[in-house]
């Protein structure tokens, strides 16, 4: 089951009797927590039909105890056994599974990791057809529509740009991504996010960023790919070298699957470079400007940068994010 389908299912109180949610992204399993605990239980029985454990601090037999146990004033009795994967002996848990208590709601947090699918425990839940929810790291091509998804349900709009912005500066983090974008609500103006908040109060230059450097490559602006350079260099702290490493080889290798294409509408073009269909004009514009050949001689240079800053070949220096783009502009 996905997230929005377990999310649903919740506020719709079509509730199955264990939820199981597991996985590397701990952001999606918090927000689905949040739903339980303000959609299950009343406030004024939460004393008592509403308990959270911690797999480190209980043992299996006193949750399957608490599990058994019957709701005192609730409908249902409501139990979030959080950081499961420190519950010793967690495959006792198969007992229970297989003989639930039907007033109980018992939701499972594995974070961090998911659970072996040949585990006993894991099959009887997949066979009852209990809610299994497995909660994945996003690539960062799927952050950017997630981002603007996540800003409407917030009420928000902001632009392509200004999104792919953020991102560029966050990373993939959802959390962190979270936490700029309720800094930024109440200074905004309105509803919308524009450059300028984004400079203001999460700290991103509009004018120098790794988003702006790579426009200014793929249009063949070296002067002005120059001038970001130097500031990326100077400000290495807040612009790690790594991340321009990271950002022009995913630009030049998505240019070679460009060249690649037979179909080159914009929504192939889309589909095959996994891009927002706003950034699509960019790629045709850079694909005009270097051939399939250039992009391999580029991709070699930006290699051996890579392995130069990680003391592979003599000569790194602070300077070596300029070194690459000058090499890779002339």
């Amino acid at each position: 089951m996905n997230f929005s389908n377990v999310i649903d299912s919740i506020i719709k109180k079509k509730f199955s009797p264990i939820y199981l949610l597991h996985g590397e992204e701990p952001f999606f399993i918090r927000e689905i927590l949040k739903e339980f605990e303000k959609n299950i239980i009343s406030e004024e029985n939460k004393s008592f039909d509403q308990k959270i454990f911690y797999g480190k601090d209980i043992n299996v037999e006193d949750l399957i105890c608490e599990a058994k146990s019957f709701p005192m004033l609730d409908n249902f009795k409501l139990i979030l056994l959080k950081e499961a994967q420190d519950l010793k002996k967690i495959e006792k848990l198969e007992s229970y599974i297989n003989n639930v208590q039907e007033k109980t709601i018992l939701v499972i947090c594995y974070t961090g990791s998911k659970v072996r699918k040949n585990a006993k425990w894991y099959k009887a839940l997949n066979n009852k057809n209990y809610t299994i929810f497995e909660s994945d790291k996003l690539y960062f091509n799927q952050i950017h529509s997630w981002l603007k998804s996540y800003l409407l349900k917030e009420k928000l709009t902001s632009s392509s740009k200004v999104i792919s912005l953020i991102i560029e500066h966050v990373g993939n983090d959802l959390d962190k991504i979270v936490n700029e974008i309720e800094k930024l609500k109440p200074q905004i103006l309105g509803n919308k996010i524009n450059e300028l908040d984004v400079e203001k109060y999460i700290g991103i230059s509009r004018k120098y960023n790794n988003f702006e450097l790579q426009d200014r490559i793929a249009n063949k602006n070296y002067k002005e790919a120059l001038k970001i350079a130097i500031y990326l260099s100077k400000n290495s702290k807040e612009n790690p070298f790594t991340l321009t490493i990271g950002m022009l080889y995913g630009f030049f290798s998505k240019l070679l699957i460009y060249h690649s294409l037979k179909d080159k509408s914009k929504s192939s073009i889309s589909k095959s470079l996994k891009i927002n269909p706003y950034f699509v004009q960019n790629y045709q514009i850079a694909a005009s400007n270097y051939s399939f050949e250039s992009c391999i001689s580029k991709i070699h240079v930006i290699k051996e940068m890579d392995l130069k800053s990680k003391g592979v070949y003599p000569g790194y220096s602070d300077c070596s994010i300029n070194e690459m783009i000058f090499r890779i502009i002339y």
